[in-house]
């Protein structure tokens, strides 16, 4: 009877067939290699030959490397004995461990090839032998190619050249975005001025990518001169001529007039001084040039009569009661000077109202307006109803004039008044005071309620449902009495510069106690009032008779002896004089009390 059992490797795609005869003997030795995936230039490679029977007395396992048809032994193992040829040692190894391994440490592409496992079993003949092909990819550093500079119009061609195996892809990016993905290892196209940038070449296969370093495309173009309008100068006035030029390379200036020189030492600006004679006409030309080509722009340049003066307020914004400061910045032609300078105060177009406020002539129409020593308004002790517009206005020695305005603004900020003043509210009840919004600026203005100078927390708003303008105190009790304020804020006046109101007090009723008291307290005062009465007497009569009867005394000074006073008794006319030691006073009038007599 015969058996057939089939063994599966995991590392191969093949399988043995062993033929086990039932008590016969197994001739001959079976040799597999495992097959290789492509190994990756500068890795590890292992080959392993499986042979089968593994046990006899001597087995001789030897490597060959056959490409080409010719066998060249690379290393030997017989039993314990590993020998590699002169040739090999430094690239292949026998696994220590494995006498079915050879290994290459570190895998050349030039190691690519045919190997043969041979394996002799002298106790099991004949000999048998097993290829396998190794197959070393790799990929080298690409390298990118294109000339530059370009004008702009010409054509541009990328080349990446990169050496590898198996055959690699390409990746054109300009400025890091993708151009184009592929087989093809070039990219052409037209070159436009914003085509220049830098750009790279990515190169990969299954053995790994590779990118080029950043290469930069200079794409130039011929000088653009934008054009000028005309340009009117006043008498005497320095004139500075500039063009906007856009070129790569940057382009050169060259510059020509007729009747003007160029007295600035910047290449890009023509500059001169205008005559004093109205009429006097300039031409100035610019060629500008670079390697690609030459541009050239002309502007004509009239001397007239200009009223240039110019004037510029500024606005400013203060608290009542503060000093307020309106700039005035001018300027006058060259050859001209200020002559008067006026403030006034303007409507809302911009116009004059009434007389000037302030001038440099000294005038001032009231004093609260002065200059500075820059000619700015200056607005001592600021009023709400300062606010508004204010006109500056200059009047030159050739007679020109010119004037600017601008706004004031005022911040204040009104008292509010709270209502009532007084509030009796039965316990449970509702109480509600109110507080006008006063008026300010700037809006908005919000309310804050106080009790007792304390801000209070209205965050409960079922105890407190209150608008902006009213305080409700709902379900009254002991705690809710005392005094009341409302604080009107904005964003000038805020926390303590806020304005309180005046007080309101908040008083809790008790009248249903007095209803219940009122008619016992009456009975109770009328018999107080008459044991009080009788017990007065009773005292009075122990205590006359028990110590001296008090003395009442009218008194006068002496006018002729100095610290004695004269006493009058009761009705009596005649008088006693006594020192001031002796009497007691009394602090209001003059009425003593137990006087020695």
């Amino acid at each position: 009877m015969t058996t057939i059992t089939v063994m599966f490797s995991k590392n191969r795609n093949v399988c043995f067939i062993l033929f086990n005869v039932l008590f016969s003997t197994c001739t001959g030795v079976t040799v597999i290699i495992d097959n290789l995936d492509d190994v990756i230039e500068g890795s590890e490679t292992r080959m392993i030959c499986n042979y089968n029977p593994t046990t006899g007395s001597t087995i001789i396992i030897t490597w060959s490397n056959v490409t080409g048809g010719a066998s060249e032994p690379i290393a030997t193992t017989v039993g314990a004995t590993k020998t590699v040829q002169p040739d090999y040692i430094g690239i292949f190894t026998l696994d220590p461990n494995d006498d079915r391994v050879l290994v290459i440490a570190n895998t050349l592409r030039c190691y690519s090839g045919d190997y043969q496992c041979e394996v002799n079993n002298l106790d099991n003949p004949p000999i048998d032998s097993d290829v396998v092909t190794l197959n070393v990819i790799y990929i080298e550093d690409p390298v990118l190619s294109f000339t530059t500079p370009v004008n702009e119009g010409d054509p541009v061609a990328l080349s990446c050249d990169v050496v590898s195996k198996p055959n690699a892809l390409f990746t054109f990016k300009k400025d890091g975005s993708v151009l184009q993905q592929g087989g093809l290892s070039t990219y052409t196209f037209t070159a436009d001025r914003n085509d220049q940038g830098s750009y790279t070449c990515e190169a990969s296969n299954t053995a790994s990518t590779k990118a080029t370093a950043g290469q930069v495309l200079d794409v130039y173009f011929a000088p653009e001169v934008t054009p000028l309008e005309d340009i009117e100068v006043s008498r005497g006035e320095t004139v500075v001529i500039s063009f906007d030029v856009e070129a790569r390379p940057a382009a050169n200036y060259d510059w020509s007039s007729q009747g003007a020189t160029d007295i600035d030492n910047d290449p890009e600006t023509f500059t001169f001084v205008a005559s004093n004679t109205i009429g006097d006409v300039y031409t100035v030309t610019l060629n500008a040039s670079n390697k690609v080509a030459a541009r050239q722009s002309t502007v004509q340049v009239t001397v007239v009569e200009k009223n240039t003066q110019t004037v510029k307020v500024g606005p400013d914004t203060v608290k009542v009661g503060k000093n307020a400061k309106m700039t005035c910045n001018y300027t006058v032609d060259l050859g001209d000077s200020l002559l008067q300078l006026d403030w006034y105060k303007a409507d809302d177009d911009g116009n004059e109202i009434d007389n000037a406020l302030v001038s440099n002539t000294g005038k001032t129409i009231k004093g609260r307006y002065t200059l500075s020593v820059d000619n700015d308004l200056i607005i001592t002790n600021v009023e709400v109803n300062d606010d508004g517009n204010y006109l500056c206005k200059i009047k030159t020695v050739l007679g020109l004039y010119a004037s600017d305005n601008n706004t004031l603004t005022v911040q204040y900020l009104e008292v509010p008044v709270l209502n009532p003043t007084d509030i009796f509210v039965k316990k449970t009840k509702m109480a509600t005071f109110t507080c006008n919004l006063p008026s300010g600026i700037p809006a908005p203005i919000n309310m804050t309620w106080m009790k007792d100078c304390d801000i209070l927390d209205v965050s409960d708003t079922d105890k407190y449902p209150q608008s902006s303008t009213t305080f409700i105190i709902s379900n009254v009790n002991e705690i809710d009495e005392g005094i009341y304020k409302c604080r009107a804020e904005n964003f000038a006046y805020s926390g303590t510069e806020g304005k309180q109101s005046n007080t309101g007090k908040l008083f809790l009723s008790r009248e249903d106690e007095h209803k219940h008291s009122t008619g016992l307290l009456v009975g109770m005062t009328f018999v107080g009032v008459f044991i009080g009465c009788m017990l007065s007497l009773l005292t009075f009569s122990v205590i006359k008779k028990l110590r001296p009867a008090k003395v009442h005394v009218s008194l006068s000074k002496n006018d002729n002896q100095s610290g004695e006073y004269t006493t009058y008794i009761g009705e009596m006319n005649q008088g006693t004089s006594h020192t001031y030691e002796e009497l007691q006073k009394k602090d209001t009038n003059q009425v003593y009390e137990n006087v020695k007599t």
